[in-house]
């Protein structure tokens, strides 16, 4: 029987079926299709063959079925007679007499693989699959044998060579013509062969999680406590849960849990186990990869009434929907509950920690169910809960995230998106929130009726829902801000009565608020906010009062300023005057919202004119900075790079920054931009390129629509994008090498009209380079700097940057492809040009080859090269640039760092580690326990990662003794870590 389950594989359980019966019911009714058109193409002719002869004007036509021959057979044999060749009924006479039971048999292994549920299925599959092409190869090889074996004899045979009529398309002899086309028959066969690939492929993703649990469970594939055997009702639970992976419905996890001594550990197999659950004693909880706590729509799917309970692992979904009743995937109703590594999908509230003190909430994502905003629950919630600890969860598509009636409590390390409110504070005085990522929301954090918060080096981006506040402070004392990012939002703070008591300030230190709507926003009489070495970049409004009013007794100093115009004529870092803000425009906007449609119009400009002009109208300074810093502090968080926008919210912010420097004429480069926003500066160091509206048309096709790019000296550039997108006509735009619209100037030179100037700044090297193969490869750099009169030891010199000086002599036919890139390389690297511009440099090379070429790389931008190139692989991005420009249908989408491309396209990365053959197998086991997706091949493991976790499969590794000899990673496409992958280009 153990033989027989191997090959059948799991069955999949009742509820699961129920849940999920469209996913189940795909491979079943495509492979079933196959199955049928198989059996029907029994009675169709499966090829035809058409003769035409001056005798016969209307043709001859043979049709041949899988076990006979119809139509004009006998007419055709006639003629062939003449030619010697032999009757076409002698033809495959063994395989016509076994074609209808080989079919027969071919569509009941099909429809036997609907019942096994592993990769048998596709090993019974694999025959008919392979048929038509079984079929076109057999008739390939009998009309050979026919046409070669012409009988000497035959009236005509001296004149006719031996041939091969065509097993499709058109053929001729002498004056007859053959025509071969498929028929029904072959045609239906193909259809299921396409049927059959389309069933296995739904076949694999409905059944190999059922697989990977039950080969990833432990030896004993059930349940268990580690105190003591469970009782009776856990026996009859685990008795049931053996056999195939385990019906859901025989996994009774609340029996399991009624069974089990308190303080012991119940560690669950990998199948569905029902909800909801109660835990009404202290026990740990653990599941691995496939565990999964389904609640069905009925109320909290776990409820934890015990203290000092553990949840780990666990997949929770199906929460009810009932938001009066508060129906959460884990509610919390004692101290000291450890929620770690869960995943909670489907769930209205997701975590509801309610008068639980002393709890732990990490690494668990939650995601809710797909609702209307206002029908959402709450992601996390605290009520009462004081010390609890929220550490590195994520968060996505809930309500809020609710601390309330909760103290000290810490919140770090979390990514909160696409809700309401990501944080919502009140009354839970002195709690730390650090190193969160909270955007995409209608508001960022709103934090009401505490004392004594700290906030550090947390990023608040793009929240812009009707408020849109970054941070929002409401009755807050004793706030401590620093290095906190605020981008994109509609306001960054707003401040309303906060603080409230009058011995206490907030404070505000080494915060960047950039490209914001509006920097800080007060309601009148906020006092006692104190604001030193903060940087406010290129925002619509720096400073704003909402209402009628003054703001005063808020301090101001030692903040950066981008729009301040004066100057430092002492060189102490800060400006000789004070900056003030004092815009008439913007007091108006401040009172009447709506005349924001009026920024940067000619009224905007008409009312500041007035203002300048008539020194009555003009109105008291919104703040003063007495010692504005000429260039921002560095804000230290590594762990929070900028993030790169959405390509709708990036382009806005260039446009709006641009359109700031034009109105303020005197600031060419903003200084700030470097420290705020490293993926998408206007550096310090000097300009070697730009592009402004670069548009290129190729016909009715824009390839490039309106790009705005700076190139900063010394800096590598990776220009990512799907084929299509348009890089190779950037840089043949960068070049001068085709017309285009815009201005392209590369070391201050138009590329438009002065390419050749250009292009003797720049070294090329483009996806294909033409070289001579019988030349040796110091013929052939001679030949290229005589071309440009450069010195002879310019060759040697080349061949040493790139490691080629062994291979000088040989030929260029002889090289490898890696050393043919690299010949490419010293090519361009022969005038020693400032710029390298190299378009798909490692196409098609190997791992080591393209090591190689990208060490030399790296060893030209030590020098201080400027590089631009267009790259499909993220480890060479990663590897070599600074910045990254994404380029989507012609244009820039986002720049940003190396670091954050994964993270913005969601790719993964295969891993190859090559570890020692004695530990081979234990690694595999230790990656899969630990959760990676692995396999072998050969020597190596391989491992498919996020490319933001690779260290973490080392450090798997590494906790358990087993050492990694090499690595090497490549893009993944999606499939598992062992499938072959395909050539592929961007994903």
């Amino acid at each position: 029987m153990g033989a027989l389950h191997e090959i059948l594989g799991p069955r999949v359980p009742p509820q699961e079926l129920a849940q999920h019966r469209e996913r189940y019911l795909w491979p079943t009714a495509l492979l079933g299709l196959a199955a049928l058109a198989l059996l029907v193409s029994i009675f169709t002719p499966y090829w035809k063959l058409t003769l035409h002869a001056p005798q016969y004007p209307r043709g001859l036509r043979v049709y041949a079925y899988l076990d006979r021959l119809e139509g004009d057979v006998r007419e055709v044999d006639g003629l062939n007679h003449y030619i010697g060749m032999r009757p076409l009924e002698q033809a495959a006479q063994l395989e016509r007499s076994l074609s209808i039971m080989m079919i027969l048999v071919l569509s009941l292994l099909v429809a036997a693989a609907i019942f096994i549920h592993n990769w048998w299925a596709a090993l019974l599959a694999l025959p008919a699959l392979l048929f038509p092409l079984g079929f076109l190869v057999d008739l390939y090889y009998w009309l050979h044998t026919f046409g070669h074996s012409l009988d000497p004899k035959a009236p005509l045979s001296a004149a006719i060579k031996p041939f091969t009529p065509p097993v499709l398309g058109v053929g001729r002899v002498g004056q007859f013509r053959t025509v071969a086309t498929p028929h029904a028959g072959l045609i239906l066969a193909l259809a299921a062969s396409a049927l059959i690939l389309a069933g296995l492929y739904c076949h694999r993703r409905a059944y190999k999680p059922l697989v990977d649990a039950i080969r990833g469970r432990p030896k004993r594939s059930m349940p268990r406590t580690t105190s003591r055997p469970p009782g009776s009702a856990g026996l009859l639970a685990l008795a049931l849960a053996a056999p195939f992976g385990a019906p859901a419905r025989a996994n009774d996890l609340q029996a399991m849990i009624a069974a089990a001594a308190p303080g012991s550990t119940l560690e669950l197999a990998p199948v569905v186990y029902d909800g909801p659950v109660v835990v009404d004693r202290p026990l740990a909880i653990v599941g691995q990869p496939g565990t999964v706590v389904d609640g069905h729509g009925q109320g909290d799917v776990i409820r934890v009434l015990a203290p000092d309970v553990t949840l780990r692992g666990l997949t929770i979904r199906g929460s009810g929907e009932s938001l009066d009743r508060e129906h959460a995937g884990i509610t919390v109703l004692a101290p000291r509950a450890r929620l770690v590594g869960n995943r909670l999908e489907d769930v209205l509230f997701g975590i509801y920690v309610r008068e639980g003190p002393g709890s732990v909430l990490q690494g668990n994502t939650i995601s809710g169910k797909p609702l209307d905003l206002g029908r959402r629950g709450d992601g996390i919630r605290l009520w009462q809960a004081d010390g609890t600890r929220i550490v590195g969860n994520e968060v996505r598509g809930g309500r809020d995230c609710v601390i309330w009636f909760s103290r000290h409590v810490e919140i770090r390390d979390n990514r909160i998106q696409d809700g309401r409110y990501g944080l919502h504070f009140m009354y839970s005085d002195t709690s730390t929130v650090e190193n969160n990522r909270v955007e995409n929301n209608s508001v960022g954090a709103f934090l009401m009726y505490s004392r004594d918060l700290a906030l550090r080096r947390n990023l608040f981006a793009y929240n812009r829902g009707p408020s849109g506040y970054g941070v929002g402070l409401k009755d807050m004392d004793g706030v401590v801000a620093n290095e906190n990012r605020f981008v994109g939002n509609r306001v960054a703070v707003f401040l309303d009565n906060s603080p409230r008591e009058v011995d206490v300030r907030n404070r505000f230190e080494r915060n960047v608020f950039a490209y914001n709507d509006i920097a800080v926003a007060f309601l009148p009489a906020v006092q006692r906010n104190d604001f030193a070495d903060n940087a406010f970049l290129e925002n619509l409004e720096q400073v704003a009062v909402l209402g009628a009013g003054v703001v005063v007794g808020n301090g101001f100093e030692g903040n950066f300023w981008s729009d301040y115009a004066g100057i430092d004529l002492d060189r102490d870092g800060f400006g000789d005057l004070p900056y003030r803000a004092e815009s008439l425009f913007e007091n108006l906007m401040d009172r009447e919202p709506k005349l924001r449609w009026f920024l940067f119009s000619p009224a905007q400009q008409s009312v500041e004119l007035a203002a300048r002009a008539f020194p009555i109208v003009r109105p008291e300074p919104k703040l003063t900075d007495t010692r504005p810093r000429m260039e921002p502090l560095p804000v230290s968080a590594p762990d929070l790079a900028t993030p790169s926008p959405r390509p709708l919210a990036g382009i806005a912010a260039a446009l709006l920054a641009f359109v700031g420097l034009v109105l303020r004429g005197a600031r060419a480069e903003p200084k700030a931009a470097a420290t705020a926003i490293p993926a998408t500066p206007r550096p310090q160091s000097p300009v070697l390129a730009s592009l402004h509206a670069l548009r290129k048309r190729y016909g009715s096709t824009r390839a490039l629509d309106g790009v705005d790019l700076t190139i900063v000296q010394g800096e590598a550039l990776a220009l990512w994008g799907d084929n299509g997108a348009g890089k190779t006509t950037l840089l043949q735009c960068l070049l001068g090498l085709v017309t285009f619209e815009g201005e392209v100037r590369v070391a201050g030179l138009d590329a438009a009209r002065e390419g050749r100037r250009v292009r003797a700044l720049a070294g090329y090297v483009p996806q294909e380079l033409a070289m001579y193969p019988h030349w040796r490869v110091r013929e052939f750099l001679g030949f290229l700097a005589r071309l440009r009169e450069l010195p002879a030891t310019r060759v040697e010199q080349a061949l040493r940057e790139v490691g080629l000086e062994e291979q000088a002599d040989r030929r260029v036919g002889a090289l490898s492809g890696g050393m043919k890139q690299r010949l490419a390389l010293a090519a361009a690297l022969l005038p020693d040009p400032p710029l390298l511009v190299l378009d798909e440099i490692t196409a098609n090379l190997d791992t080591s080859a393209r090591g190689h070429l990208l060490e030399a790389l790296r060893a030209q931008r030590r020098r201080g090269k400027t590089i631009v190139f267009t790259s499909h692989r993220l480890d060479e991005v990663e590897a070599l640039a600074d910045r990254v420009a994404v380029l989507s249908q012609g244009k820039l989408s986002w720049l940003c760092a190396p670091a954050e491309l994964a993270a913005q396209l969601g790719l993964d990365v295969i891993l190859h580690l090559r570890v020692r053959h004695e530990t081979a197998a234990p690694a595999l086991a230790c990656l899969r326990e630990a959760g990676f997706d692995a396999a072998m091949n050969g020597k190596a493991v391989l491992v498919r990662v996020a490319a933001t976790r690779k260290a973490q499969a080392l450090a798997a590794l590494a906790r358990e003794g087993l050492e990694v000899v090499d690595f090497d990673l490549e893009p993944s496409d999606g499939r598992p870590a062992g499938a072959p992958q395909p050539a592929r280009g961007n994903p």
